[in-house]
């Protein structure tokens, strides 16, 4: 009997599964045409993807960490994969190890039936039950070359590419996705928990590291899941929910702005400002965190019939001259559509990798669809949108405002409105070129704010 299958048989009383596997993989490594198998048991699928990891995780943080709801989301689905992918791996490797178990017991057990056959043969002619057309030892030999010669055709079908029977590649290409879905999720998970941290003031154990022995390491992540959402949970049931109209050049208590400079001008064609929003603006308390839910900004016109209308000349017209045509404005400005933008304020987090934290800067708020005028500063009537821009961003901090010097939608009733008006004052026909509001326009940024107490 061969060395290697005398340690499998051996094996076979072992007391634990692991020994059997370590057998098997021992006459494998001493067999070339068990190459296939020698190579996908060199290392456990653990240590595989512990390898593959050193390849394929970013240190670096991959995403907004305030963006932690979408984080734990896409965590949680590729920790779900990577849970149900476990068990195609297994199979894989138990169908794979059956199937060397297979080939070794077939070839000890081949000879003894060889040898038995031979015995029976032998017995059959002695008592006079076998004739001179029925099987003899050649038959027998030849069954035996076949046996032997199958055998080596189906482990030929696991060096084949692409072929059901190679485990190997197929195992390979699983540890491969395997790794992917863990590195997402440990990437993933720990832009979340910066992002809990700085946002709604939970300190969370670091993400579970990739473990070769031990529980499994996804146990691990689900636990560390499951713990960090009852801490989330707990925090939201405590938070209010509030909402802000904020005029940015007005003159009041909430001005935040004082005016947009709209003597600077960019090469866009936007008009730039720049505020600062406080805490007091927001009436918080010092113990208290706030974070966006959703934003909107408009355009506030300041009615009144004292208003006027401003020509390129610098030839005013008093509004209360032209009674008749004051609906008629009035329509006209609330046809007006901004081009605007919104920079929030740079989002600061914690980071074990950089002992001072880091300052992640958000994309602007691009309101494409325009900003129009805002006919109430109440909650029912303000533009409110959800934005991945600002959503949990703490509002605090320094803000740009960004609005185009041009109007979209006013064109035709400008021309309108200019009609109307060279009827009126025949003697300015020639001064009358394009009219523009003169009633001052507010820029009014509405927030709808999560506040807690931490």
């Amino acid at each position: 009997m061969r060395p290697e299958l005398q340690t499998l048989l051996s094996s076979l009383s072992a007391s634990t599964h692991r020994d059997m596997a370590v057998a098997v993989r021992q006459s494998a490594h001493a067999r070339p045409e068990f190459a296939w198998y020698a190579e996908m048991t060199r290392m456990s699928t653990r240590e595989d993807i512990a390898q593959r990891l050193q390849r394929l995780f970013v240190r670096d943080l991959v995403g907004d960490p305030g963006l932690y709801e979408d984080h734990f989301d896409i965590a949680s689905a590729a920790i779900d994969r990577c849970i149900a992918r476990s068990r195609e791996i297994h199979e894989i490797e138990s169908a794979a190890l059956a199937t060397v178990v297979g080939y070794l017991l077939e070839e000890q057990l081949q000879p003894g039936a060889l040898a038995l056959a031979r015995t029976q043969l032998k017995a059959w002619r002695a008592q006079g039950q076998a004739g001179p057309g029925d099987a003899d030892e050649k038959t027998l030999l030849e069954q035996d070359a076949t046996q032997t010669a199958m055998r080596a055709m189906r482990q030929s079908f696991h060096t084949v590419d692409g072929h059901a029977l190679n485990f190997a590649q197929r195992l390979n290409f699983l540890r491969e996705l395997q790794a992917r879905d863990a590195c997402t999720a440990l990437e993933r998970l720990r832009c979340a928990r910066l992002g809990i941290a700085a946002g709604l003031g939970i300190e969370m154990p670091p993400v579970p590291d990739w473990r070769t022995d031990g529980a499994d390491p996804f146990e691990a992540l689900v636990a560390w899941c499951r713990n960090t959402m009852r801490a989330v949970e707990a925090v939201r049931r405590t938070e209010t929910i509030r909402f802000y109209a904020l005029r940015l050049n007005d003159t009041g208590p909430r001005s935040l702005l004082g005016a947009i400079a709209r003597d600077e001008v960019d090469a866009r064609g936007f008009h730039h400002g720049v505020f600062e929003l406080t805490a007091a603006a927001l009436d918080l308390k010092p113990n208290e965190r706030a974070r966006i839910l959703d934003i909107g900004f408009g355009v506030q016109f300041i009615d009144s019939t004292s208003g006027q209308l401003l020509n390129v000349v610098n030839n005013t017209y008093p509004l209360q001259d032209f009674s008749t045509y004051l609906d008629l404005v009035r329509d006209w400005r609330n046809r007006f559509v901004f081009t605007a933008e919104l920079d929030p304020p740079a989002q600061w987090f914690g980071d074990e990798h950089r002992p001072d934290g880091r300052f992640w800067r958000r994309e602007p708020l691009t309101l494409r669809d325009g900003v129009g005028p805002v006919t109430a500063l109440d909650e029912a009537h303000a533009p409110l949108r959800r934005e991945s821009c600002a959503i949990n961003a703490n509002p605090l901090g320094q803000w740009v405002v960004r609005l185009h010097r041009d109007c979209r939608n006013g064109d035709a009733w400008s021309e309108r409105v200019r009609g109307l008006f060279r009827e009126r004052q025949s003697e300015d026909r020639k001064k009358i070129n394009k009219f523009q509001l003169l009633d001052p326009a507010c820029p009014v940024l509405f927030l709808r704010l999560s506040v807690h107490r931490g």
